[in-house]
């Protein structure tokens, strides 16, 4: 399992870059109410773009979208079982319309991703992970 955090690269000439880094991923809304449909509704089409680009990352806002966090687990499923898992990742928003994803709930996220097969998973944006959030990832995902 990968954890990403949202991190600014610089690109800057004669320095060397790793390979990692120079990979073309789009990110792409979910549709939660449709995941059959590909990206379709927005415009996009998940197999045809996972056929140019490195990988996608895909924007699992639960809590934005008014869901709760075992969403996670079917749009999850929904990606690996259709694409290569290695060039997925899924993007948990702490955004909410109101207040931000818990720290039980984001943890819970990351337990239905994983349990969905996910093998990537980026925490956004960094500014509002608190002390709380690495608690309960640590106590609930990393140390089982």
């Amino acid at each position: 399992m990968t954890l990403l955090f949202g991190r600014c690269f610089t690109y800057q000439k004669n320095v060397a870059v790793p390979d990692s880094i120079k990979k073309t991923k789009l990110l792409t809304p979910v549709d939660y109410d449709n995941l059959d449909n590909e990206g379709l509704f927005h415009g996009l089409n998940y197999p045809r773009i996972l056929s140019i680009v490195d990988g996608i990352i895909g924007w699992d806002y639960f809590y934005l979208d008014g869901r709760g966090p075992s969403t996670s687990e079917d749009v999850a499923k929904f990606f690996t079982t259709r694409y290569d898992p290695d060039k997925i990742i899924f993007s948990v928003g702490l955004w909410g319309k109101k207040t931000i994803v818990s720290p039980e709930e984001l943890s819970n996220a990351i337990h239905y991703e994983l349990r969905g097969g996910a093998r990537h998973i980026w925490i956004t944006p960094n500014h509002l992970i608190s002390n709380g959030h690495w608690e309960k990832i640590t106590q609930n995902v990393l140390t089982k």
